[in-house]
C-alpha cells in the first residue's frame, strides 16, 4: 500500500537535496524534523562531495539527547542506503563523521577552539561548571574588576589571554580580605 504524499512533500525534497543552502527546521514534534535531517545527511554522505560537505555541516539542537538521536538516526539511515544498494563500502560512514552533531552551546565552544585566536579570545575556553558558577558570582560581587594595580594595556593582556579556569582557582586562593 502506497503512503499518501505529503502536503510538504516538495519541501521536504528540497530540503534534502539542495545542499547549497543552509536551513533552519522548526517544527512540531512528530512531524518528521529527525527522519527529514537524517535524510539529508544520509544523502550527503552519500554524494561524491559529502566528505567535504560534511565537514562543514553543523546539526545544532537544543540538547544533547536530541542531537545524540539525530546522529545515530543518521548512521541508520545510511547504513540502510549502503545495504540497499550492496555496497561494502563504509567510506560514506567516515563522511559522516565530520559533521558536528551538539547543542548551540556546545557549538560555539568549538567555534572559540578553532577560531578564538583571530577575534581575539582565549584559545582554550571551557564550560564553567555549576560549582565554580557560585564562586564567580562571589568573586565578581566582591570586587568591582578596577585592577588598578595594572596598567590598561596590561588589563587587556592578562584578561585576553588568561583562561577563566585559572582566574577561578587564582580567586578560589586569595582570602576574604585580599
Amino acid at each position: 500500500m502506497n503512503k499518501p504524499a505529503l502536503v510538504d512533500q516538495a519541501a521536504r525534497d528540497r530540503f534534502r537535496d539542495e545542499w547549497n543552502t543552509n536551513f533552519a527546521v522548526s517544527a512540531n514534534a512528530g512531524s518528521g524534523k529527525t527522519t527529514a535531517i537524517s535524510e539529508r545527511l544520509a544523502a550527503l554522505a552519500l554524494s561524491a562531495e559529502g566528505s567535504e560537505r560534511l565537514r562543514k555541516t553543523a546539526v545544532v539542537t537544543y540538547t544533547k539527547k536530541a542531537a545524540a538521536q539525530i546522529e545515530q538516526r543518521a548512521r541508520q539511515v545510511l547504513l540502510q542506503r549502503l545495504a540497499a544498494a550492496g555496497r561494502r563500502d563504509l567510506a560514506p560512514l567516515d563522511h559522516l563523521e565530520r559533521a558536528f552533531f551538539g547543542t548551540i552551546h556546545s557549538f560555539c565552544l568549538r567555534l572559540a577552539q578553532l577560531y578564538g585566536q583571530t577575534v581575539g579570545i582565549n584559545l582554550n575556553p571551557t564550560v564553567v561548571a555549576e560549582d565554580d558558577e557560585a564562586l564567580w558570582e562571589e568573586f565578581v560581587e566582591r570586587d568591582p574588576m578596577e585592577f588598578t594595580s595594572l596598567p590598561a594595556d596590561a588589563q587587556s593582556a592578562f584578561l585576553r589571554h588568561v583562561p577563566l579556569e585559572t582566574i577561578f582557582e587564582f580567586a578560589a586562593g586569595l582570602d576574604a580580605g585580599t
